[in-house]
């Protein structure tokens, strides 16, 4: 009869690092939180839910955040555009030829 392996324990060395430390205590949290529940298929159901609920969240709030930037250049664009002077002479005015 074969064996059924789970997988390997969950390190954090396993999960990207966060030199800016931005996520707190968060990954030794879903380190612990993962290695426990992996051993029970209700509970790790329940923590891939929780997790892909807030992954959810982050692309909204990626996605908001770019559109935000994208109307942002918008407008200054734009601003910029209604800045440029037109020059009040007349083209002719400003050739050689006419004032000769």
């Amino acid at each position: 009869m074969t064996e059924q392996t789970r997988p390997t324990r969950l390190d954090i060395r396993d999960l990207p690092r966060d030199e800016k430390r931005v996520l707190g205590g968060l990954r030794a949290a879903l380190v612990k939180s993962f290695n426990y529940v992996r051993r029970y298929p209700a509970k790790l159901a329940v923590l891939e839910e929780t997790l892909r609920f807030v992954h959810g969240r982050v692309r909204e709030e990626q996605t908001a955040y770019e559109n935000a930037a994208k109307a942002a250049a918008k407008a200054a664009k734009a601003e910029a555009v209604k800045e440029v002077v037109v020059d009040p002479k007349p083209a002719e005015a400003a050739s050689p030829e006419a004032s000769v």
